[in-house]
């Protein structure tokens, strides 16, 4: 091994003092190299005269060249002023001390040399930690005594001891006080005292001390102890005083590292201390701690207790501690902090990081013991409230079984004369359905008032002699018919056992409530009773081949009110009262009970009884029958249970009516509802969730009421059944339960349900419920099929949309493609030109169709009244409509008042009534046909007109849908139009007062459309002409268009310049006011919808502009409503235009703004002038 290098953990075979052999051990330990003396060694002297004969000279070093070339104190040694020092210049040092000084700084091992006769001390690199920071290295060279006299007492008299023997010594884990993190530091060491010998052998010159420090393992295993004691604590069966108490208890065995310990739990607002150790505790209060602040943050504190005017313990010294440690702990679920832990610092170990983790860990195994004995405190809080609960339940069942028996009494009694003599008014049926549910009810009671008895120690048996065999038979075959009318094998063996002493109404209730178990939870296979004798003991067996029983409800079966969760049962009903009743008076008997079952197999169910053999003093055993009420109960109960066997659906009334499904497990109440509400719905019945599935999957149901409580499927899952299969997602239903709390309400309609309804239910609000959801229902259903028939005419609309835009969109690009070739003559630019007039005019009377429907169903539309003459207006209109018609080959006839008729009416909205009901004719009449246009006026004072083609007809079934939207008569795409004609037709004639109504007697019969409208006294008004000469072009000054689209910018620009306007163009607004004062256009038509600055927006800061005063705003824009026309009014248009303009009428306008320029001169228009009605201007 090299000179100088650790060995960490070598396993040596060496001997320990205090022990006797030899062991392993592991060890740290490093080898140095050591300086041999150059002289031979003498035969048979001791080793140390062999590296340092006697009487030779010593050997002179004055370079200390044999010190290390490395490490910190031989830097220091060779620059430490020896002279001053005891051990004297080097060049003086003997060779012995020049060796151990070299084993020494060359070791990794902690090594100190005490030498000469003041025990002047040196040492190594891995001693330094021993002396701390103040002594190293001012106590290289000095005196032992000055350098440890905190200790000297303890080691002096040892060293003093070696010089005086020049034996070794060894100690082990020896405890010391050093000064050095502390004035006091506890400080654990394990070292040897080696003697240093003279040359010749004898003298001891010195001391080799080679010495770990052991405090980290002393220290780590007393608090391991500690933490071991406080985690092994039992979970108290006190509170989290008694709890903190004995935690401080822990703490006062260990009071080195805790000297001192409070424990205190937070509270609003004081601390309450729970317990404290080693202060006394009514001195020092919870004031003098910033518990509050530690609570609230939640993180740990240390304090400084000279800060705080406190003197407390630092541990089993005099010493004063200096610091305290606060630690939040936290035992409640939520992970708050619950109270506040103040552990003392020890006076004598420094508060490192070792330390601060073992205080947190003291703290929390202090709030995981008092967490678990705040576990412990709520669950036996709980138990003793659940059994003071149970108490009460007793006793209120008791109170309750005597309340209802008076009340029973008086309900059976006369159900049962009324039954013997039954009266006109009631009908057997409904008396035993009364006597049954009331008997059900008495039984109940009974068990009740059973169990109240047992807890009150008032049952006593009364043992009368028995011969069970009979007895086992006689109960049992009360049950075979209803079994093999189930279908099931039942099995009596009875051993011949003597004459016993039991309580025979007793034994009957145990047989009955078994033999009943098992029926019910069985539905194919056998049942085996069987009686045997067994010595002392008699033993009563049913084994069954049913559903079985869960293992996780085996140990709770015989609970009082426990029901176990088979979904597969006969019925769904029961108390869960009946095995624990068993169990009850099987131990009166002084018997036992068990079972065995098997999931899917069965279960076997064993009553084991003392065989207590009857005597002649006890009389002779009674040979009436056994078999009592108790039992024929019992049998008429089971029968009613195969009801639910095979539940086959019953049905009442006219197919016609509503649809209602019952779902019940219950026959009786079943039939209650089917009596409730066969008078007024078609009623269907099922016996559980699958049988009403499977009916509604079939033949969906208008409405289905079920009960939630059923066997197999519940209600619960029927529900969700039903809303996951399209066929039945939006039947009604409504849940009938017997729990009436709100959270049991509100976990049924959040299920999916419509209504929940409460047994007991009036046969009122079951009525009025039936029929409020019935009535939802089919208006819900309506609803639908609008909806579905409006979506429909939806699609069919877009289509024809589609086509209808198509069609001049074909003629518009020949057109435009025409154009682009220079070989077109002027006559079929022309021809062009017209043609792509007629298209584009097409397309706008589409969108103002569109337009005006929307209009008028919003309300916004206003018509502008005034005198017009209605026989003038039909002849204009057709007229308007003649090129329609002619094209199509059709003949017209007219029939007009030779007098005026004059009427308050919009001749616009008029005009467009004539035209459609005339292009309508044209359109749906085969070429070649007639139309007929006749007027008249009747006494009543109202304008008749009619128009009657001899075209395609309509169906009769269609006659009164042919004015709502969109709809076609003819849905053959070829015949065009969008289904809007005629609505405008019947919203325009309405909003004129008047009517409107098609006849026809059907397809290929014509068509005749009537159209009323109430005349009333109006005097004719001189109408101007329309037409004239064109005057000469006026020049119409500079025009600025506003637009970000630039096709429609420009060709605005180009039609302006053809009027003879000097035009500038910009493409946004940003451009249109910077050319406000270049271009100073007296015009300006602005797009409104232009992205980033909107043409509002252009118009007020045009308006804000000194020069934009005299300047026209027109406004181009989509939008016509009336709406959309006062805001641009409000930002500061002059005029409002609809795209696509009309350009004559935008030429009219023009003209005539310019006219009023040259006559007001440059000042500018009046912007409040109004707009001139032409055309799309308004």
């Amino acid at each position: 091994m090299r000179a100088g290098r650790w060995k960490d953990e070598a396993i040596l075979l060496c001997h320990r003092p205090r022990t006797v052999t030899a062991t392993h051990h592991f060890l740290s330990f490093a080898y140095s190299p050591a300086i041999p003396s150059k002289h031979p060694a003498k035969p048979g002297g001791r080793r140390i005269r062999r590296l340092f004969p006697t009487g030779e000279p010593l050997q002179l070093d004055p370079s200390l060249k044999f010190l290390p070339d490395q490490g910190e104190v031989a830097r220091h040694l060779r620059q430490l002023d020896w002279d001053s020092t005891s051990i004297g210049p080097p060049a003086l040092w003997p060779q012995n001390l020049r060796t151990a000084l070299s084993l020494c700084l060359s070791s990794r091992f902690p090594i100190l040399l005490w030498w000469g006769e003041d025990f002047s001390v040196l040492y190594n690199d891995a001693y330094v930690p021993f002396l701390g920071a103040h002594k190293h290295p001012a106590a290289l060279g000095r005196p032992g005594q000055e350098c440890w006299s905190e200790i000297w007492p303890e080691i002096g008299p040892m060293l003093a001891g070696v010089y005086r023997s020049g034996q070794a010594t060894w100690s082990y884990d020896e405890e010391y006080y050093f000064d050095r993190h502390l004035p006091r530091e506890e400080v654990y060491v394990t070292f040897t005292y080696g003697p240093i010998l003279a040359a010749d052998g004898v003298t001891v010159q010195g001391v080799f001390c080679p010495c770990t420090e052991t405090t980290e393992k002393i220290v780590s295993a007393r608090r391991l102890e500690t933490l071991r004691e406080l985690g092994a604590q039992p979970v108290p069966a006190a509170g989290p005083a008694a709890t903190a108490g004995r935690i401080c208890d822990v703490l006062a065995r260990n009071p080195r590292d805790v000297p001192f310990c409070l424990i205190y739990r937070c509270g609003d607002p004081d601390f309450e201390l729970l317990a404290a150790t080693g202060v006394n505790a009514q001195s020092r209060p919870a004031a003098h701690w910033p518990l509050a602040a530690v609570a609230g943050n939640g993180e740990p504190q240390t304090v400084a207790l000279a800060s705080l005017g406190l003197a407390l313990p630092g541990g089993p010294w005099p010493d004063l501690a200096a610091w305290a440690r606060i630690l939040p702990l936290r035992w409640t679920a939520d992970g708050s902090v619950s109270g506040v832990m103040v552990l003392g610092v020890s006076a004598r170990r420094p508060l490192d990081s070792a330390y601060r983790d073992f205080l947190d860990l003291v703290a929390q195994h202090s709030a995981s013991a008092i967490a678990s004995a705040v576990a412990y405190e709520q669950e036996a809080r709980r138990a003793e409230v659940l059994a003071e609960l149970d108490r009460a339940k007793t006793i209120f069942f008791s109170n309750v079984s005597h309340e209802f028996r008076t009340p029973l009494t008086l309900i059976l009694g006369p159900l049962q004369q009324a039954l013997a003599q039954p009266s006109a008014g009631l009908e057997r049926e409904t008396l035993e359905l009364l006597l049954r549910n009331a008997l059900r009810l008495q039984k109940l009671v009974n068990s009740l008032l059973d169990f109240s008895r047992i807890e009150g120690g008032g049952m006593v048996a009364r043992l009368q002699p028995t011969d069970l065999a009979r007895a086992t038979q006689e109960h049992a075959s009360a049950f075979r018919s209803a079994m093999e009318g189930a279908g099931l094998a039942l099995s009596v063996q009875c051993d011949a056992v003597p004459t016993v002493l039991i309580d025979r109404d007793w034994y009957e209730r145990i047989v009955l409530n078994l033999l009943s178990n098992a029926f019910k939870y069985t539905l194919r296979g056998s049942i085996d009773v069987a009686l045997r004798d067994s010595g002392d003991e008699v033993v009563l067996s049913v084994r069954d081949t049913g559903v079985g029983i869960a293992r996780s409800d085996l140990a709770n079966i015989f609970q009082r009110f426990h029901r176990g969760q088979s979904p597969a049962a006969r019925s769904h009903e029961g108390s869960g009262i009946g095995l624990a009743l068993v169990r009850e008076l099987v131990k009166l008997l002084g018997g036992a009970i068990s079972v065995d079952s098997e999931p899917g197999v069965g279960s076997v169910f064993t009553v084991t009884l003392p065989k207590k053999q009857a005597s002649a003093a006890d009389g002779k055993v009674a040979h009436e029958p056994v078999a009592g009420n108790a039992t024929m109960q019992a049998r008429q109960e089971a029968s009613r249970w195969l009801a639910n066997a095979s539940p086959a659906l019953a049905s009442a009334g006219a197919a016609n009516r509503p649809r209602i499904l019952c779902a019940d497990d219950n026959a009786d109440l079943r039939e209650y509802l089917r009596s409730l509400l066969a008078a007024d719905y078609d009623v269907r019945i099922a016996a559980d969730g699958a049988t009403a599935l499977r009916s509604a999957r079939q033949d969906p149901p208008d409405l289905v009421i079920t009960d939630i409580m059923m066997p197999g499927m519940d209600g619960l899952t029927l529900l969700q059944a039903l809303r996951g299969d399209a066929r039945t997602r939006t039947v009604p239903v409504i849940l009938l339960s017997a729990r009436a709390g709100q959270e049991a309400r509100v976990e049924g309609l959040d299920a999916g349900a419509d209504d929940y309804l409460v047994k007991p239910f009036s046969p009122a609000e079951l009525q009025a419920r039936v029929g409020a959801h019935l009535r939802l229902a089919m208006l819900r259903q309506e609803t639908q099929a609008a909806l579905r028939d409006a979506n429909e005419r939806k699609d069919e609309f877009l289509a024809m949309l589609a086509h209808e835009l198509r069609n001049p969109l074909a003629p518009l690009h020949n057109g435009l493609h025409l154009l682009r070739h220079s070989e077109v003559d002027a006559a079929g630019t022309v021809r062009v030109h017209e043609m792509l007039a007629r298209q584009v005019s097409h397309i706008a009377r589409l969108v103002d169709d569109l337009l005006d429907i929307a209009r008028i169903n919003s309300g916004k539309i206003l018509l502008r009244k005034a005198p017009v003459d209605l026989v003038e207006l039909l002849r204009n209109a057709l007229e308007a409509s003649r090129g329609q018609i002619e094209a199509a080959g059709h003949t017209v006839s007219v029939t007009l008042p030779e007098q005026p008729v004059m009427m308050q009416a919009d001749v616009v909205r008029l005009t467009q009534v004539v035209s459609n009901l005339l292009n309508n004719a044209a359109k749906y009449t085969d070429r070649g046909g007639h139309i007929v246009l006749k007027g008249t006026q009747d006494a009543a004072g109202e304008f008749i007109l009619s128009v009657r083609d001899n075209g395609r007809g309509i169906p009769v079934d269609m006659l009164t849908r042919v004015f709502e939207p969109f709809v076609q008569v003819d849905g053959r795409r070829g015949s065009g139009g969008l289904g809007v004609g005629l609505t405008l037709v019947a919203r325009l004639v309405a909003l004129h007062g008047g009517s409107v109504r098609a006849a026809s007697q059907g397809p290929g019969t014509g068509c005749e459309i009537v159209v009323r409208l109430p005349v009333q006294a109006a005097s004719p008004r001189q109408v101007a002409p329309q037409g004239g000469q064109a005057a000469p072009r006026q020049k119409l000054g500079r025009i600025l268009v506003v637009d970000d689209n630039t096709d429609s910018a420009d060709t605005t620009a180009m039609v302006l310049q053809a009027f003879g306007a000097q035009v500038g163009v910009a493409r946004d607004g940003r451009q249109a006011l910077a050319m406000l004062d270049e271009f100073a256009p007296a015009v300006m038509l602005v797009d409104i919808g232009m992205p980033g600055m909107d043409g509002h927006e252009v118009a007020r800061r045009v308006r804000s502009a000194p020069s934009g005063q005299g300047v026209v705003l027109i406004a181009m824009t989509g939008w016509g409503q009336d709406e959309d026309r006062r805001h641009s009014h409000e930002a500061g248009f002059d005029h409002h235009l609809v795209k696509p303009v009309d350009f004559p009428a935008l030429e009219q306008l023009l003209v005539s703004l310019a006219r009023r320029r040259q006559r007001r001169g440059p000042a500018g228009l009046d912007g409040g002038a109004a707009a001139i009605q032409v055309g799309k201007i308004r």
